[in-house]
């Protein structure tokens, strides 16, 4: 694997998102009402802390850490989430807010997948996957909103 900077920075991306995706999925399913949605985030957690320690040993492998998602962004998005919820806390709402964050994370690893094009490919299949596992999630969720 090349040991460059945008392999490095793309790594850090997809650990950070994989990780912040699965803890939103992690405290969105103690709110869920509906048997079929909490499995199916929770298949999709499982499948977002795969690509998370992936990218991890891909970092570690280089001689990296992994990055933690951005604390400022991480509260911004608790901040939505619980103003959303006491106001209506239904699947549909549920749905809505982890579709939001899909949208948030397709947008910011696409645009490092684009910028960072000296990175390796593996890095980029594994930036690619994420992407492709938040759009389905985006689409499996369309039916609850």
């Amino acid at each position: 694997m090349k040991n460059n900077e945008d392999t490095i920075s793309l790594l850090e991306e997809v650990c950070a998102g994989a990780r912040m995706g699965a803890d939103s999925l992690m405290d969105m399913r103690k709110k869920v009402n509906c048997t079929e949605l909490d499995g199916m985030l929770n298949e999709f957690y499982d499948e977002h802390v795969v690509i998370a320690d992936e990218a991890q040993a891909m970092l570690f492998s280089l001689g990296e850490k992994d990055k933690e998602a951005p604390i400022m962004a991480k509260m911004m998005s608790d901040i939505k989430t619980g103003i959303k919820l006491s106001a209506d806390g239904s699947d549909g709402t549920i749905a809505e807010l982890i579709t939001d964050g899909c949208n948030m994370g397709i947008k910011t690893l696409s645009k490092k997948v684009n910028e960072l094009t000296s990175a390796d490919p593996q890095a980029v299949d594994t930036a690619r996957r994420l992407i492709d596992l938040e759009t389905d999630m985006a689409r499996q969720l369309r039916s609850y909103l």
